[in-house]
């Protein structure tokens, strides 16, 4: 894995790979979210604010609307993902029951006239892209055969069993469902997740794959003024890979 010394240099290695990769299609994995974050915010006006997501699930999709851009330009087409973090939700209370809400915000963005998030939504469409250009999941359930957002848990449940990280399971089955031999994946993902992920599943299971993983900090906040706050490229699990 290679070190991240700043965005430009990043934007460079990934724009490489795409543009000396000889395949048509690219996909884009980026801003991530935990769900009870967006739950939250689902009735507040700031979260349509990009202030309001956390750095990583801005910082990831301005590289990603900004690369795809350029992937357009380089006539190759274009698709976007977004894998919801739905682990571990909070039970505030015995009305709050995390299996029926979650089930109710997958039901919400599926169908063929579902709407993504606002802060989605809103730099999706800000770069000239919209829900058309969004590859859905099945959930494997009513109501949620179409969804515009792909389940951490629903993965890890569909994924191969014998895998024994959750995390590397989900994210097996994830590339399996996005990509074939004509795509070239540029996924944006936590760094607490590189292990699962760069060690386990692309190491081991994804072999042969054609991709650009860049693993990125979630803990890091953004000052007013400040693009790219200090110490956002630094850390044991902070990097690039390149398959």
């Amino acid at each position: 894995m290679e070190p991240i010394a700043n965005s430009e240099t990043l934007w460079l290695k990934v724009l490489r790979d795409m543009a000396f990769s000889d395949k048509p299609r690219v996909v884009f994995q980026a801003g991530s979210l935990h769900l009870d974050y967006m739950l939250d915010r689902l009735s507040r006006e700031e979260h349509e604010d990009l202030i309001g997501a956390g750095m990583f699930a801005r910082y990831s999709m301005a590289q990603a609307t900004s690369l795809a851009k350029t992937a357009c330009e380089l006539g190759k087409e274009v698709e976007f993902t977004f894998v919801i973090d739905d682990q571990g939700m909070k039970q505030e209370s015995s009305s709050h029951d995390p299996h029926r809400v979650r089930n109710a915000f997958y039901k919400g963005h599926s169908g063929a006239n579902a709407e993504l998030w606002g802060f989605h939504r809103y730099t999706l469409t800000q770069e000239g892209f919209a829900e058309k250009d969004v590859i859905r999941h099945d959930h494997g359930k009513p109501g949620r055969r179409d969804c515009l957002y792909f389940s951490e848990l629903v993965l890890r449940a569909q994924g191969d069993q014998t895998i024994e990280n959750g995390c590397a399971r989900a994210y097996v089955k994830y590339a399996g469902l996005v990509t074939d031999d004509k795509t070239h994946l540029v996924s944006f993902v936590p760094a607490a997740c590189r292990h699962a992920v760069a060690d386990i599943a692309l190491d081991q299971h994804l072999r042969g794959i054609s991709a650009s993983h860049v693993f990125l900090n979630t803990e890091t906040r953004e000052h007013r003024g400040v693009k790219v706050p200090s110490g956002f490229f630094l850390g044991p699990d902070v990097g690039y890979h390149k398959d």
